[in-house]
């Protein structure tokens, strides 16, 4: 047997190595593209969607709101009447402390 030559054995192996680098092409046979009228009609749906909820939220806003303002006018009604209320307490302890002071005098006063 032909033992190749060194120059030939490079050739193979240079050979061997380029084929090993070529891959078949492949074949395309169908391409689906969607159509950009249903992406656009996706888009619309869910633009709407997103509209909707976005006006159910501004409504519970706009109405917790309004719960709050009126909450606040009770809060403040409320603190307004604690201050009468420590008013009418400071002034019902001076009549005591006034009425307490006269018992004593009549006590005193007694056989």
């Amino acid at each position: 047997m032909n033992q190749p030559t060194r120059g030939e054995f490079e050739d193979i192996k240079k050979r061997v190595e380029k084929l090993e680098q070529q891959t078949e092409p492949i074949k395309i046979t169908r391409i689906e593209i969607e159509q950009p009228r249903d992406m656009l009609q996706d888009i619309s749906r869910k633009q709407d969607e997103h509209e909707r909820l976005l006006i159910a939220h501004s409504k519970g806003i706009s109405t917790l709101q309004t719960e709050m303002q009126g909450a606040r006018a009770d809060i403040t009604s409320i603190r307004a009447t604690q201050s009468d209320h420590g008013e009418l307490l400071k002034s019902l302890k001076a009549t005591q402390d006034e009425h307490s002071s006269l018992l004593k005098q009549i006590l005193a006063k007694l056989p």
